[in-house]
């Protein structure tokens, strides 16, 4: 199963119960819950046990499985079918009475005002009324009220108790009045040295309250300020040492590079070998075995306190050149790391980028990216904490900084609540420090109050839930037709092997398909591909002076540096074909896929908007025929070999033509280095054969010897970046609500993360002409480079914003034509991007999952924030009894699965 639980973790759970889902119910689902008498039992599977689910603790996706069934928040953001009959999302009520209410500042009175400890006027959007559910209780019939939320919220502040997702509250869009001056009193926190380092002045403070141990880690992709004082504009997860040490100008010096990339490596290494990772962590078991490098290199799977002199104590290995992958059998490629080591780089680096605070000449320059043990030395009383019980079924949260409603909605569809009385008869003191068995190793140290309540639970083997009768939902009237399922059945199964042996039998109701298995099921009528906010393309290495210094006298590169020679390879691909060997699911021209969301409150998707599906027909509309000029279909998905081949073979014929040094000359052959993580990945494999063999051909009717060769390279995108390769794979995504901020990997010219080299860091001084108006002309203004677009899209073209002077009529009109017109230039970019055949679109990445003919979800089409609906509308075709004597009767077979 994978989960999500709407945008506030990664995974996506096929039965997901708080997936974003409607008030009115679509006139295709059930149109009752339950029938008397009879069960509906959904039988899943996780690879490892939840530690615990424990709202206040929780720590991987594994662990808030559970929470998703038997916990609800304030709001739900839920499947819905508007009037139009079009699919989308609608936020509802649930543990809320109604939508939350801002509070004018000017209401506040002077204790209040005085309490919160306010240092002059509160900002609009910062006091909000949530009006709660009176109908809400525990599984046991206790009530819910305004005592029980801000009772808890206390308990998850606690700063005895040190809860990991104390944070949530504090670290957010949702930041609690003085919520984390409250979670850190008297508490010794590591924290961001920097912003405890004096200016220069002072130097660095001697008598800081950092502990007198000098402790210090580096924590690579660890939120610190430091990041932020180098780049502006950083949003919450970019704000990191990663981010500075991996997206600066790339004109520092060779010995600069050298120390950045050290430190990363040093990161990674001590990651990767001396940090252990739960099985229950999907994330980093898929790198283990896949070695994705995506994620290796990504931030957050480094966002680790690394003592700074366990470096003197471990074996950690850094490269010694610039670019060179270390070699496990070579010790000329790689060096042992030291603490020395470590400070020298971090100072070299720092003092040249990131010359901050009086950094240069002072002997604790290297202090300000890590992080250092911080002894919070002060006390809070709870009444300063933001918020507060106005009657019995309402609180009123005072926030530190603004917050729209949509964002709030967002913030609050899930929730912190815990039984009170439970949580404290089951509080344990561990020396000073205070922790609690709620919702841990039992299901008696746990009470629900969502649909489903946990009736059984054996640690590493199975747990059970089974329909809440005490949750409101069943006999309020707002929930009819949904949640049909009775009882799920989770087991603890560790190998695919067994899961899918398991499914065959029929014993359970979903499976997720890995590579090996595409052959065998890649058409089944049950499977369900969930997109991810990532798509996989070829990028090139464009640079004619950088690719012929990669040449030899019998090798030749240059020929990528011709448009048409690219543009004719993307032509020869079939992606359909090329994606069988992959779980992709869906060939793809496009960089940003169906994932992405240009309006989220109104749930729309980019590649629905008219703008999107104009993209196709503006890189390939004039590319099909034999000799181009026609219109290419869109079910061909940029497949056209006869034109390919001749692109192809006019590129060429022009690079013999030209006496230049930097050309192609007559009997030089042509190998296109393709530089990989893994060059043992059978999926790897398979794609470079494809890849190669369609090349060879072509090459063979141009009369060019033309090859691809596979070259294995833990490193490739940073080898990418210096333009130290000719063609690799390379996957850009992520932040799926904000495609217009995402675009920058692609067009900002001081992002140093573009795998395109030869574009890259020459955004300026490309032009693209875009109709921001569609009026048919291009005006001045509607001419600029790549870079100023990105800036102009993301500065100063940016969505209109409600003023108090403005009615809602006024606001939704010029909205309207704000929006279209940034559409346009989201659209206008990424078909130019497409165009220079520098970053050629493959497929959209998914993860596959089968079905059980038990059941149905709602809808066959992903939704972003709600998936396929989740358990809330899925359907049950077979009640228990039903099943088995389908199954019994061979009716359902594992052989139905595979048409």
């Amino acid at each position: 199963m994978k989960f999500t639980k709407l945008v506030l973790s990664s995974a996506v759970l096929l039965m997901a119960l708080t997936a974003c889902g409607p008030t009115s119910q679509p006139s295709s689902g059930p149109t009752s819950g339950t029938v008397e008498g009879k069960k509906y039992t959904y039988n899943g599977y996780l690879s490892a046990s939840p530690k615990t689910w424990n709202v206040h603790t929780w720590e991987e996706n594994t662990d808030s499985y559970i929470q998703s069934f038997t916990e609800m928040g304030f709001y739900d953001c839920i499947y819905n079918v508007d009037e139009n009959g079009k699919e989308g999302y609608k936020f509802v009520t649930e543990m809320a009475a109604a939508m939350p209410v801002a509070v004018a500042p000017i209401d506040i009175d002077d204790q209040t005002y005085e309490d919160m400890l306010y240092d002059g006027n509160p900002a609009d959007n910062t006091i909000w009324d949530i009006a709660l559910n009176p109908n809400a209780v525990f599984e046991n019939g206790e009530p819910i009220n305004a005592d029980t939320y801000v009772q808890s919220m206390e308990r998850l502040l606690n700063p005895k108790m040190v809860n990991r997702r104390a944070d949530s509250y504090y670290a957010g869009s949702l930041v609690i009045k003085n919520a984390e001056k409250y979670f850190k009193q008297q508490n010794q926190i590591v924290e961001p040295a920097y912003k405890y380092i004096k200016d220069s002045t002072n130097g660095y403070p001697t008598d800081s309250n950092f502990a007198a141990d000098g402790m210090y880690y580096l924590n690579i992709g660890g939120y610190t300020d430091y990041a932020e004082s180098v780049f502006t504009g950083l949003d919450q997860s970019s704000a990191n040492f990663y981010t500075v040490l991996n997206n600066r100008s790339t004109s520092s010096t060779d010995a600069v590079e050298l120390a950045a990339q050290r430190i990363t490596d040093a990161a990674r290494y001590f990651n990767f070998h001396y940090v252990e990772h739960s099985e229950a962590n999907e994330e980093w078991q898929k790198i283990l075995k896949d070695g994705d490098p995506n994620s290796i290199t990504d931030a957050s799977l480094m966002d680790y306190n690394i003592d700074i002199y366990l470096f003197d104590d471990l074996e950690v290995h850094v490269r010694k050149t610039k670019d060179i992958s270390p070699k496990a059998d070579d010790e000329s490629t790689y060096e042992i790391y030291s603490t020395d080591k470590l400070i020298k780089d971090i100072s070299l680096f720092v003092r040249t980028i990131g010359n901050n605070r009086g950094a240069t000449g002072k002997e604790w320059n290297y202090l300000l990216p890590l992080f250092g043990n911080y002894y919070n030395d002060y006390t809070l009383d709870w009444k300063h904490v933001g918020i507060r019980k106005i009657d019995d079924y309402k609180i009123r949260l005072f926030l530190e900084k603004p917050i729209v409603e949509l964002d709030l909605l967002f913030a609050l569809t899930s929730n912190w609540i815990v039984n009170i009385p439970l949580y404290d008869s089951l509080m344990q003191d561990m020396g000073g420090i205070k922790t609690t068995r709620w919702a841990t190793d039992n299901a008696s140290n746990y009470l629900a109050y969502g649909p489903y309540k946990l009736t059984y639970f054996k640690t590493d083997d199975s747990f059970t839930l089974t329909k809440n009768d005490k949750w409101y939902g069943y006999t309020d009237g707002a929930h009819e037709g949904q949640f049909q399922m009775t009882d799920l059945k989770v087991r603890v199964i560790k190998t695919h092997a067994t899961v899918k042996e398991e499914f065959k039998q029929g014993t359970l109701d979903e499976f997720t398909l890995e590579r090996a298995d595409m052959a065998e099921l890649g058409n089944s009528s049950r499977i369900q591909y969930t997109p991810e906010s990532y798509t996989t393309k070829i990028s090139f290495n464009s640079d004619r002076s950088k690719l012929h210094s990669r040449g030899t006298d019998s090798v030749s590169k240059t020929l990528l540096a011709n448009d048409d020679f690219r543009k004719g390879i993307s032509l020869i691909i079939n992606r359909k074909d090329l994606i069988k060997f992959t779980t992709a699911g869906e060939a793809s021209n496009y960089l940003l896929n169906s994932l992405y969301l240009t309006d989220v409150e109104k749930g729309e998707s980019y590649r629905s908007t008219e703008q999107a599906k104009g993209v196709y027909n503006a890189v390939y509309g004039k590319l099909g025929g034999a000799n181009g000029g026609e219109a290419l279909a869109e079910s061909a998905k940029g497949f056209n070999y006869a034109y390919g081949l001749s692109l192809m073979k006019k590129a060429y014929e022009e690079e013999l033509a030209n006496e230049g040094t930097q050309y192609i000359k007559k009997g030089q052959r042509m190998e296109i280095e393709f530089r990989v993580f893994d060059d043992e990945s059978e999926t790897t494999k398979d794609l470079w054969n494809y890849l190669n063999n369609t090349f060879r051909e072509a090459g063979q009717e141009i009369g060019l010897d033309l090859s691809i060769k596979l070259v294995k390279d833990e490193d490739y995108y940073n080898s990418a970046k210096r333009g130290n390769f000719d063609m690799i794979f390379s996957t850009w995504g992520g932040a799926a609500i904000n495609p217009w901020n995402l675009m920058q990997v692609y067009l900002d010219k001081s992002f140093d993360g573009n795998c395109e080299y030869g574009f890259a860091g020459t955004q300026d001084k490309e032009y693209l002409e875009i109709d921001i108006n569609g009026d048919g002309a291009i005006s001045p203004d509607e001419r600029k480079s790549y870079h100023n677009w990105y800036n102009f899209l993301n500065d100063t073209h940016t969505e209109i914003v409600k003023g108090f002077d403005m009615s809602e009529e006024e606001f939704r009109e010029a909205y309207a034509v704000r929006h279209n017109e940034r559409l346009n230039i989201l659209a206008g970019l990424e078909a130019g991007i497409i165009s220079r055949f520098e970053a050629i679109p493959l497929y959209a990445r998914n993860s596959a999952d089968i079905l059980s003919f038990k059941c149905d979800n709602i809808t066959s089409t992903y939704i972003n924030l709600i998936g396929y609906g989740g358990i809330r509308f899925m359907r049950f075709n077979y009640d228990d009894d039903a099943w088995a004597k389908a199954l019994s009767s061979g009716q359902i077979t594992y052989d139905s699965y595979k048409n």
